[in-house]
């Protein structure tokens, strides 16, 4: 098959949200199909994910910053405040000030800043902040389509601003085109526009998805949502872990004394919280001395001083972002793995490819938040780690672990079997029998 993928976020100037994206294109390449990527190009993201495919077989259409005038009113509204500026990053609080979110401000006139900001995202990021890079990725991807005929067009999203990449370019060639949600779009947990735009971006959404021709998504419960709402055919292709990155054997590891438990990505104050492992740490008294937290790509500010409120920070560093094959040499060496999630009934259906790449680092398992729903059932059914919200838990599992480390030097790999079926081949297997199923339908349609 020639299948163009349509991702704004793609190796190696993208968000770890798009290893998924990079990761497919090397599948169906190594699969024998004739593929393409249309994408964003230089990203204001560092380039921590590698290229896994000939660079010439992805178009880098330019973007417009359609929030160059909020990020610069942030630099001057924390300059007000006294601060350094975090408009110019997307590091400590980037992404809120990326799309216009407010960052908790003290003065008025800071207050009002946040407000215009806010209000200026709200009319013009639609559907999202990317959505400069929508003129740009047409032109580019109609000029592609022009000299090499794709039998499928595959818009994997976030940023969203793809889905209506993919529906022009689909209408104008007439060719099949599905629509891939790492990420819901009105339905997501997380989403938080105010009821006048999610009433209209709900319109926008349905007359989008209308064209598609089939959708995927990451979990059984978002399946169920899709299903439910559009009508069309729907499958859930987990994220998997890619065995080149995790290789069956584990590494060897230094014989280092005490307990360190890594996490390898980004907060959402008030949902994903380290707030009770800390607080277990500190219910271990001197055994506390023995645990180290290790957090990276995480906003410092905030991560210590969730960790100095219950008196834990000595034991607890928080890194800059690194590079993908760095961290998976830190999932891979670490003795426990730290999963957050939001302790409420909407997280049932978010499944975080980071507990993929802990599956593949064969690491156990702390996961905090709400008991029930994919990730759970995940964990629980292979026997991968510890599910828990009770500091008093946690910290008897901590307990455990540190007795196993001091008797036997090590915290054991999970067995290989635990991952078994896991893997991005597994997963990508049934895609790619999907997307040959729905590119046979529309051409028998059209008949």
């Amino acid at each position: 098959m020639r299948i163009l993928i349509v991702s704004g976020y793609f190796p190696p100037f993208a968000p770890m949200s798009g290893v998924r994206a990079g990761k497919l294109a090397k599948y169906l390449l190594a699969r024998g199909h004739d593929v393409r990527v249309l994408c964003a190009k230089n990203l204001p993201y560092p380039p921590l994910l590698p290229l896994e495919i000939p660079e010439n077989k992805v178009c880098y259409a330019d973007w417009l910053d359609v929030n160059a005038l909020p990020k610069r009113v942030a630099g001057f509204r924390n300059r007000l405040r006294g601060t350094r500026s975090a408009g110019d990053t997307l590091g400590k609080n980037g992404a809120a000030l990326a799309e216009g979110k407010p960052v908790a401000g003290k003065s008025g006139l800071a207050l009002a800043l946040d407000r215009l900001r806010l209000l200026y995202t709200d009319i013009t990021n639609w559907p999202d902040a990317q959505i400069g890079w929508l003129p740009y990725a047409v032109a580019d991807g109609g000029k592609l389509l022009n000299s090499w005929r794709a039998n499928l067009i595959y818009a994997t999203v976030p940023p969203l601003t793809g889905l209506l990449v993919a529906r022009r370019l689909a209408r104008r060639f007439d060719i099949p085109w599905i629509a891939e949600f790492r990420d819901l779009w009105v339905d997501h947990p997380y989403y938080d526009a105010p009821p006048w735009r999610s009433w209209l971006e709900r319109i926008q959404e349905t007359r989008t998805l209308a064209a598609a021709s089939a959708l995927v998504t990451v979990s059984d419960p978002w399946r169920d949502i899709l299903e439910a709402r559009f009508h069309k055919p729907t499958i859930t292709v987990l994220n998997g872990f890619d065995p080149d990155d995790y290789p069956e054997a584990p590494p060897r590891v230094e014989a280092i004394e005490g307990l360190t438990l890594l996490y390898t990505g980004t907060l959402y104050p008030g949902r994903r919280d380290p707030t009770p492992l800390f607080q277990a740490v500190a219910r271990l008294g001197e055994r506390a001395r023995a645990v180290r937290m290790h957090f990276y790509g995480a906003d410092r500010d905030a991560v210590m001083q969730l960790a100095e409120r219950a008196g834990v920070a000595a034991q607890v560093e928080v890194f800059a972002p690194v590079g993908y094959q760095r961290v998976v040499e830190l999932q891979r060496t670490a003795d426990i793995l730290l999963m957050l999630r939001w302790n409420d009934p909407s997280e049932l259906g978010v499944v975080p490819g980071k507990l993929f790449e802990y599956v593949g680092a064969r690491r156990p398992i702390l996961c905090l938040g709400f008991d029930q729903g994919a990730v759970p059932d995940i964990i629980r059914s292979r026997d991968l780690g510890v599910i828990s919200e009770d500091p008093d838990a946690i910290a008897n599992a901590l307990r455990l672990w540190l007795d196993r480390k001091r008797q036997f030097g090590e915290i054991a790999p999970l067995p290989l079997e635990a991952r078994a079926g896991l893997s991005r081949s597994d997963q990508f297997e049934r895609l790619e029998r999907f997307m040959q199923d729905t590119s046979a339908a529309y051409r028998s349609a059209a008949r």
